[in-house]
């Protein structure tokens, strides 16, 4: 029969083995780690990105809502308030979204890292500034699209491919009469020029992903472009590159080599879709562009961790 000591003990046990587990990841991973750690321009993000790698690692072997607690970042419930407030807010109701309850909570969330959190600039450092070209690599329903147009860019070309997220993402920039500087292209971003497959996420319209030609519920076709042919065809020059691609992310860096190389523009780069991403973009970054200034922020206690890239 069991009794308290026997509780205890099995309770030590389990935390042994979630700690073993978790410095197992980590120690996996330590040179690419430790590499990246040494990237940082401030003491800020290196400490925020070491947070993150503990939560990469607890998030492994504990629920969800635990491992930020235990990794020292934004909990839930901190990020709820936040959350709150924005459904007040009157830009929430205002833009339009996929109608499901699913969507409308995935709508407050994204608003609130965009808007309140601002998570696509970095302190005064990496940000949008008047008269930037911008490219918006993942638009959603516009919602970045606006965030950036408040500084007065003098373009922005939002990329998006969801078919549910376009009809939301005309309407909103439609609304809010910003058609004079927001360009909306249905097409996705990667290594190279072709067609694949985009499998939506049910239920969740900020999901979904590409992938080679795909026979699942709901997969269709789209257009694939890099960034290096795009800018070449339409003869601009980028100050400002956001990408939030469910994943796509490194492909499109790929795709972009010459872009960054030759411009150096300013990045903004999602880096939580695939756990490699935590170190496989920074160091392509650094190897395309050792001038790069990189930081570190998330804006969310279990996504939008965002890296960012400056000359």
């Amino acid at each position: 029969m069991k009794n308290i000591s026997n509780i205890l003990e099995l309770c030590e046990k389990s935390f042994e083995t979630a700690n073993s587990r978790a410095k197992e990841f980590i120690l996996r991973n330590s040179r690419k780690i430790d590499l990246v750690l040494n990237l940082f321009s401030d003491e800020e993000s290196n400490y925020l990105y070491a947070q993150e790698i503990i939560y990469c690692a607890l998030s492994q072997v504990l629920r969800q809502d635990l491992a930020p607690y235990f990794a020292g970042l934004m909990t839930s419930l901190e990020f709820s308030k936040y959350v709150d407030s924005m459904r007040n807010h009157k830009i929430f109701n205002l833009l339009k979204a996929p109608k499901g309850e699913i969507s409308d909570n995935i709508k407050a969330c994204d608003l609130t890292a965009t808007f309140l959190l601002e998570q696509y600039s970095y302190k005064d450092l990496v940000r949008i500034v008047e008269g930037d070209i911008c490219l918006d690599c993942g638009a959603y329903i516009g919602d970045t699209a606006l965030y950036f147009s408040e500084s007065k860019p003098k373009k922005i070309y939002s990329f998006e491919i969801d078919c549910e997220n376009l009809k939301c993402l005309k309407d909103n920039i439609i609304n809010f009469g910003r058609t004079d500087v927001v360009e909306i292209l249905q097409t996705a971003l990667g290594r190279k020029c072709g067609t694949m497959s985009f499998v939506p996420m049910q239920g969740n319209s900020s999901g979904g992903h590409i992938t080679e030609k795909s026979d699942e519920l709901g997969a269709y076709d789209v257009n694939v472009t890099t960034i290096d042919a795009f800018c070449e065809e339409q003869k601009i020059i980028p100050n400002f590159i956001k990408m939030d691609i469910e994943g796509a992310e490194l492909d499109a860096i790929y795709g972009a080599c010459k872009t960054i190389k030759k411009y150096k523009p300013k990045l903004a780069v999602c880096i939580y879709h695939k756990l490699e991403h935590h170190w496989e973009i920074p160091l392509l970054l650094h190897e395309l562009c050792a001038e790069y200034k990189l930081y570190f922020k998330k804006s969310q206690p279990y996504t939008e961790a965002v890296l960012f890239a400056a000359p």
